[in-house]
């Protein structure tokens, strides 16, 4: 006894702290991969930003129509005036110094030598054998961090462009102390945790940012993964030969890869103390239970063996054989309970012998009752004993497993008929409801045949009690339900399938809001160029609402010259995905056709034609209206050209009325609808304060829960009564008059206006 009760002991504790220990680590590992990944897509998402504000920075500087005369005079052979290098060198300085971050920039010709920079020092250099330069020539842009720890600049180039021609190199000097800061930022990495950024340089990988480098590939697994554009988590070992817990993506910009990494020693330092923890705490609960087991069967065996003795007596005949009573305690008041039991049974026993016969026959005629119930019934019906052994099944039980009586799987265990994993769960289950006394309802259990075949059966099981009570076995009832599993297995798959195919949709959705957001512009030229902050003579506002994830319409402003301001703005058919891919052909379009932009009849035109190439493929309709104007600062004059969109609005601030320009109605198609249209260029005059206020359908086609239409007559007498309110309160006022209009509160296309005032 003592031996079984420690050994039972000892199984129990240390399968209790085993499955403890592994089940901590586990969950401590699932903890560790997501806060890792999540913090290496942050810092993914911020050093994307930091770059696309740098490349950006660079594209704005090298569109500046000042630099682009200055290159284009030294292309052209031509001396550039004086004066224009002055201006230029001002433009230049005035965007280094009002853009936070940025060190300085210089202008490189053709030829590779720096003709104008905000550092003097940089004039005259030769940089035609730099990297930076050959991707400025080709490129859209090139961003270069640093070889040096101890440089704080990253180095930006992009292309200054004549059309489609380029005419020299930009380069911009910016700080990247906010990179190698983010990358230096431990929190919730830990003591030993790292963000490491890092670029392949042939067969050796290099740690951006970083003292380490020129480390093989086989040393850095994990970034070599990321720089194969792998995403994941793993145990690997490091750089430093050491075994870390890293997660890895690749960053999205050229071959760089990022790995957010912790030391496994660090990681997984709770566990190892649980686990030191636990073997203390067995070491003590198994002394006391072996000490405590042998000291209760010493006390209760002697008395016990006698009573075994007088009852091996009785069983062998002997009624009248009696127990001593030694003592008054538990063991004297079973022994005088045994004499009393002796005495009883001698009595009983004649009696027994009459109801014997009667209750044999009785049983026999319930047995074949129940033995007419299990044969004529289709459910598998079976009952075991306490080793999980059939003792009884029925025929549809015996033909289940290809028998044709009952009688020779008598005996037998799930072992001896199924594959071992079907039936060591089988057997688990059973010997729980054998221990618990609790049935088990309905359970799908699936069945592995020894020849590979699998069937699914949905089964009850009950514990089989005696006369007493006491559990003797497993009574239990199975159904066939293989055909319907294989149905619901295939509804949770496609229903897999389908959850899957929604996730990435959203994603992509997601990403592609992003992208569309770059494209809302978020400040204003000034005019003229030159002019100081807060002293342009054209104020601007804008609001902008797509009605889902991806919007259809779009407006821009840039300037034609140095007083010429040009105003787009455009609707594409539709809202969502469609829409959206058709707003970056128009945006692409208007980049290709920007030397047309003085002529805005003929810019109209050009899109139109290279809109209906791109879309010929297409078997559905889809167009787009726009609008487009050149406003001149200086004199109020303005030329305007119409393909199909919602007449601009011009208020009279010296009267206060508001008027539709003339002219500018939808006599000309939309965009990508006829190949000969024609769009003629009107010509008009803004007064000083007077505004011009243009618009998309989607701010007066809501409707009101009647069901009638907001409609341009209340738009007009909305902006009539506001007609002192300057442009950016306007624009306020009449979203939300609108939206109260509205029968949900809220728009059902897209909304942009933009409101451009001339103030002297």
């Amino acid at each position: 006894m003592t031996i079984l009760v420690a050994s039972l002991l000892l199984v129990a504790l240390v399968s209790l702290s085993v499955t403890s220990y592994f089940y901590t680590r586990r969950m401590l590992h699932k903890h560790i991969d997501e806060r890792l990944t999540v913090i290496a897509s942050e810092r993914q998402k911020l050093i994307l930003g930091y770059i696309q504000q740098q490349i950006e920075r660079g594209t704005l500087i090298a569109s500046r129509k000042l630099l682009r005369d200055y290159l284009g005079d030294l292309v052209n052979g031509q001396t550039p005036p004086e004066q224009l290098r002055i201006d230029t060198h001002q433009s230049l300085e005035d965007a280094r110094r009002l853009t936070p971050g940025l060190q300085a920039i210089w202008i490189a010709d053709l030829a590779g030598h720096v003709r104008i920079a905000t550092d003097d020092a940089h004039v005259g250099q030769d940089v035609t054998g730099t990297r930076e330069f050959m991707a400025g020539l080709t490129e859209p842009s090139f961003f270069l961090l640093p070889d040096s720890l101890h440089q704080d600049s990253a180095i930006l180039s992009a292309p200054a462009m004549v059309g489609t021609n380029p005419v020299g190199v930009v380069f911009v000097l910016a700080d990247q102390k906010p990179l190698r800061k983010l990358l230096r930022d431990r929190t919730g990495l830990g003591r030993t945790g790292e963000v490491m950024l890092g670029a392949r340089v042939g067969e050796k990988i290099d740690y951006l940012l970083s003292p380490v480098a020129n480390v093989s590939v086989t040393q850095a697994p994990a970034m070599a993964a990321a720089l194969n554009g792998e995403s994941g988590f793993r145990a690997v070992t490091d750089y430093r030969g050491d075994r870390v817990l890293a997660a890895y993506r690749p960053v999205g910009y050229r071959d760089w890869g990022i790995v957010t990494k912790i030391d496994e020693s660090e990681a997984y330092e709770p566990v190892n103390v649980l686990r030191h923890l636990f073997i203390s705490i067995e070491l003590v609960v198994f002394l006391v239970g072996i000490f405590t087991a042998y000291g209760l069967a010493h006390r209760f065996t002697r008395p016990i063996s006698s009573l075994a003795r007088m009852a091996d007596q009785i069983a062998a005949g002997r009624l009248s054989a009696r127990v001593p009573i030694k003592s008054d305690d538990e063991i004297g008041y079973l022994s005088q309970a045994f004499n009393r039991m002796s005495e009883e049974l001698a009595h009983s026993h004649a009696v027994l012998e009459g109801t014997v016969a009667q209750r044999t026959q009785e049983l026999r005629a319930e047995r074949d009752m129940l033995q007419g119930l299990l044969d004529n019934t289709p459910d598998r019906i079976y009952f075991k004993n306490r080793q999980s052994q059939f003792t009884r099944i029925n025929r549809s039980l015996a033909k289940f497993f290809g028998f044709a009586e009952p009688e020779p799987l008598i005996g037998k265990t799930d072992f001896d008929l199924f594959s071992r994993e079907h039936a060591q769960q089988a057997f688990d289950d059973e010997q729980r409801v054998i221990q618990t006394g609790q049935p088990v309802f309905n359970i799908e259990e699936k069945e592995t045949w020894p020849d590979g075949r699998i069937t699914w059966s949905s089964s009850t099981k009950i514990p089989l009690r005696d006369p007493a009570g006491k559990i003797i076995g497993t009574f239990g009832i199975s159904r066939e339900i293989t055909e319907r599993k294989r149905a619901e297995e295939l509804l949770a798959q496609y229903a897999g399938e389908l959850s899957a195919k929604n996730l990435e949709i959203q994603e992509d959705l997601v990403l592609a809001c992003e992208i569309h957001q770059t494209f809302i512009r978020q400040d204003y030229p000034r005019f003229p160029l030159f002019a100081p902050a807060g002293k342009s003579m054209l104020n601007f506002a804008h609001k902008y609402l797509p009605a889902s994830t991806l919007g259809g319409d779009f407006f821009d402003i840039w300037p034609v010259s140095d007083t010429e301001a040009g105003i787009l703005i455009c609707d594409v058919m539709g809202h969502g995905i469609r829409a959206a891919l058709v707003t970056s052909i128009l945006r692409g379009l208007l980049d290709k056709y920007r030397a047309m932009t003085h002529d805005p009849g003929e810019l109209l035109n050009q899109i139109n034609q290279a809109l209906l190439d791109n879309l010929k493929s297409v078997s559905s309709t889809v167009f787009a209206t726009a609008c487009y104007g050149v406003l001149d600062a200086t004199n109020g004059r303005l030329r305007l050209a119409n393909a199909g969109h919602p007449a601009p609005l011009v208020i009279r601030t010296a009267t206060g009325k508001v008027e539709r320009l003339a002219g500018t109605t939808k006599s000309a198609p939309a965009l990508g609808i006829l190949r000969d249209a024609a769009f003629t260029t009107l010509t008009t005059t803004l007064d000083v304060h007077d505004r011009l206020l243009l618009f998309t359908d989607g701010i007066y086609e809501i409707e009101s829960s009647a069901g009638q239409e907001f409609g341009l007559d209340r738009l007009l007498a909305a902006i009539q009564q506001r007609a002192n309110v300057t442009g950016g309160q306007l624009l306020d006022d009449l979203l939300t008059e609108t939206r109260q209009y509205a029968a949900t509160g809220e728009f059902t296309d897209d909304v942009c206006l933009v409101s451009v005032e001339r103030v002297g």
